[in-house]
């Protein structure tokens, strides 16, 4: 399933970008990470990240998905004359095995059809004030006492 992540302060989007971006580097640079928003242009960044078999970010989602996303957030892939294809639109697009989908949106308390809940998986990225304690501790740990914080990871 293709991760949904509840991120009102954008904390988990940072962390999604920066890590993919360490993994494209890793890789050679092959892999290439794409944000975009629903709206314009999505089409083209969508077909362009499939079939290259990059990570496509969609952030700042709303309570309603576009249903042109069904087919992806489905995997409703097929193998037509030996090649993955996913159908969405009016095209059939080849499908690339290393596609990955993140989604984010800012909505402290979502509401999505079962259907969508059931395509995805909930990360909640909420910053609770136990976990901005534990933030910065850790952020005041590191500067004053940096090899203790290093014992810790």
């Amino acid at each position: 399933r293709w991760p949904l992540l509840i991120d009102p302060q954008a904390q988990g989007l940072n962390w999604v970008l920066q890590r993919e971006r360490q993994l494209g580097e890793e890789g050679g640079g092959r892999r290439r990470v794409h944000v975009a928003q629903l709206g314009k242009g999505l089409m083209d960044t969508l077909t362009a990240a499939i079939s290259q078999g990059d990570t496509l970010v969609l952030k700042n989602l709303g309570d309603t998905l576009d249903p042109v996303l069904t087919p992806v957030l489905a995997r409703k892939v097929s193998r037509r004359s030996g090649v993955d294809v996913i159908r969405f639109g009016d095209a059939d697009v080849d499908y690339h095995p290393d596609f990955r989908l993140v989604l984010q949106t800012k909505a402290t308390n979502p509401h999505y059809t079962p259907e969508v809940q059931a395509e995805v998986a909930l990360i909640n990225f909420t910053v609770t004030p136990e976990g901005l304690e534990e933030q910065l501790l850790a952020l005041v740990v590191n500067r004053e006492r940096a090899e203790l914080e290093a014992q810790k990871q």
